[in-house]
């Protein structure tokens, strides 16, 4: 009997295997891609950042009370767990194979399992997505909020497109709470999660009578998918409220984050000069003549024009040049890319090459950075092979003397004795495992927070053992003046100045 078990267990693995070959083959190529993510150094502010605050939750402090970031917590976390960046790294390693994995189900339905662009659209999505080119390597944000959402996209399609579903509720109370997990990563998944639902609502059935479309609005399958996103949402706040952090949170987390993330090319005068008006015309653009064309439309190009739109909206929503914010809309615009040719009637092939056309228009007029890729990995290689020693490796980064610095903190102070970095090096704190005087990692958000007096108020109270000045000191007299009045200059590296605190006599 145990030996039929075992036959019958092999077969199915053989089968399984055989179903899912190409899947497996991506996903070994993705993982051989990613590699060399997990021995980069620290070199990416914005990952130092997570990782300081990560620190600082292992040690007690609580997320926006007692240190300071503007995204939602589940990032923080998530580096408070990773404890490192070879970890972080690896976590998101394990986040990407799973999100490649939803987007190929995902991709099952729009193509209903045409085998070839299911390969192709998960294979763009799957590379674009790991390579350095759109900041796929870095443990960012998106590259998290990817997984949930994409999971709940996959739920909703599913119960849009096959009557059966319909019936069941759960799916719609997780649909929710999976965007919810997701917008605890980042904010600007919001923008998909509303451009899905107005497509629910007024476009998953072109037929829907006026009547039928209000007892939808008010429906519980609608209201489920609601109260799931809201809940996690409510609990976080009552959660940092109980922490006593109620009011830097919602405003640095949620509606500060609104806020920064509106700021950037966006000094002109007048409502209609504003470019997120315009972007927004141009969203409503999109839907109304998906709205007049939904009878001639199939469901795959109504569902995956709207949510590209809506999904551009969130990654454009800054001006800010940054390549890691595209891989919010990379997921829908790798099926659109396909769509356009897997479409055989002329007007669905149409709209949805205008809508690819709309996607390239934004890339350039946003004029979005990107990376080199080659150099990215002749580095690692060169590394690996021996022929480049570690320290060509760091210069590679730039980052040497970030580990001299931290190195020569760590030596010299004990876990619990605080530092001050006054510069864009907050890989200094992650390094040598110390936290900042004071809420900030870095000297932008004291200067956009207008912060000076209340770092300033917190240097003079607890006088870190050492101060690192990476930048010029013009625009903090306050520092400048302690520096002078109770630090002597004790070391350079590489023309960052090391201070260190006199001992009261």
């Amino acid at each position: 009997m145990g030996e039929i078990r075992k036959q019958s267990l092999f077969r199915e693995s053989v089968r399984f295997l055989g179903r899912n070959r190409l899947l497996l083959i991506l996903l070994f190529v993705i993982f051989i891609l990613r590699i060399p993510t997990l021995f980069e150094p620290h070199r990416y502010a914005d990952e130092e950042i997570y990782l300081t605050l990560g620190q600082g939750v292992r040690k007690g402090l609580v997320l926006y009370r007692d240190i300071h970031d503007n995204k939602p917590p589940f990032l923080y976390l998530v580096a408070s767990v990773a404890h490192s960046l070879f970890w972080f790294r690896f976590i998101l390693l394990v986040v990407h194979a799973a999100s490649v994995i939803f987007f190929w189900k995902l991709a099952e339905l729009v193509f209903d399992k045409k085998h070839w662009a299911v390969v192709v659209s998960t294979g763009f999505f799957g590379l674009l997505s790991t390579l350095p080119f759109l900041e796929g390597n870095i443990a960012n944000g998106e590259n998290f909020m990817i997984v949930p959402a994409l999971f709940g996209t996959y739920l909703l399609y599913r119960s849009l497109a096959d009557p059966s579903e319909r019936q069941r509720t759960l799916p719609y109370l997780v649909i929710g709470l999976l965007f919810s997990f997701a917008f605890l990563f980042k904010v600007s998944i919001a923008f998909d999660f509303v451009g899905l639902l107005a497509f629910w609502w007024l476009l998953a059935e072109p037929k829907l009578q006026v009547r039928d479309r209000l007892r939808l609005l008010f429906s519980r399958r609608l209201w489920l998918v609601v109260a799931g996103f809201i809940g996690p949402i409510a609990i976080s706040i009552a959660y940092y409220t109980l922490r006593g952090a109620f009011v830097p949170y919602v405003r640095s987390a949620l509606l500060q984050n609104i806020g920064y993330l509106s700021t950037w090319g966006n000094e002109s005068d007048g409502i209609l000069s504003n470019p997120l008006i315009w972007r927004g015309l141009a969203v409503a653009g999109v839907f109304g003549a998906v709205w007049a064309l939904k009878e001639k439309l199939s469901f795959p190009v109504r569902f995956v024009v709207v949510w590209t739109a809506f999904s551009l909206y969130g990654a454009f929503l800054s001006s800010r040049p940054y390549p890691h914010y595209l891989l919010e809309p990379l997921v829908p615009v790798s099926l659109l890319v396909v769509l356009v040719f897997t479409q055989t009637h002329i007007v669905h092939r149409f709209v949805s090459l205008a809508m690819l056309g709309l996607v390239v228009l934004g890339y350039f007029q946003n004029s979005f950075w990107y990376y080199s890729t080659l150099p990215y990995y002749q580095n690692f290689m060169s590394f690996v092979a021996g022929s480049k020693s570690r320290e060509a490796y760091l210069d590679f980064w730039g980052v040497k003397h970030n580990y001299e610095i931290a190195d020569y903190l760590k030596k010299r102070t004990s876990s619990s004795d605080r530092i001050f970095v006054w510069g864009t090096e907050p890989s200094i704190y992650a390094l040598s495992d110390r936290l900042p005087v004071g809420r900030y990692t870095v000297s932008y958000h004291i200067v956009d927070f207008d912060a000076f007096d209340e770092t300033g108020a917190a240097l003079r109270t607890t006088p870190p053992k050492y101060i690192v000045v990476v930048e010029d000191l013009e625009d903090f007299s306050e520092l400048n003046s302690l520096l002078k009045q109770r630090y002597i200059h004790e070391i350079d590296f590489d023309g960052i100045a090391v201070f260190r605190l006199i001992p009261k006599a």
